[in-house]
């Protein structure tokens, strides 16, 4: 997916769920003025150069400068996981949307944004 932050912008220290995944990122335009503390490290990136973090340490970002950062992001398996591991999480990760599904088809909220976003995000509060 791709990430924008406009300027003038702190996301405040939070960590992701998990170290199941490792996040890729592929910086795009607009990082004058941009930076990321991943743990104790600051970290300025550069239009295309890509690198890897893990999502689970704390992090934040800060954005100085003129433009809207914008990152090309993707998520992938941490290398540590054996094979059965990661099928089990994708087992885990397919049940929950197929049980988001179905509840917000019960609930009758009609047409359904069907991307794993999409109903991930509408049932939030549900699973």
């Amino acid at each position: 997916f791709f990430s924008a932050l406009t300027p003038d912008s702190h996301i405040l220290a939070h960590h992701g769920p998990s170290n199941r995944m490792l996040r890729v990122w592929l910086p795009l335009c607009g990082l004058e003025g941009f930076r990321l503390r991943v743990g104790d490290q600051i970290v300025e990136p550069q239009a295309g150069k890509a690198f890897v973090w893990d999502h689970s340490f704390e992090h934040e970002a800060w954005h100085d400068g003129d433009e809207t950062r914008i990152v090309l992001i993707v998520d992938i398996w941490h290398p540590d996981l054996t094979d059965d591991e990661v099928k089990f999480l994708k087992t885990l990760q397919n049940a929950r949307l197929k049980a988001g599904r179905e509840l917000l088809e019960r609930e009758g909220n009609g047409a359904i944004d069907d991307t794993y976003y999409g109903i991930v995000e509408r049932t939030r509060g549900l699973l």
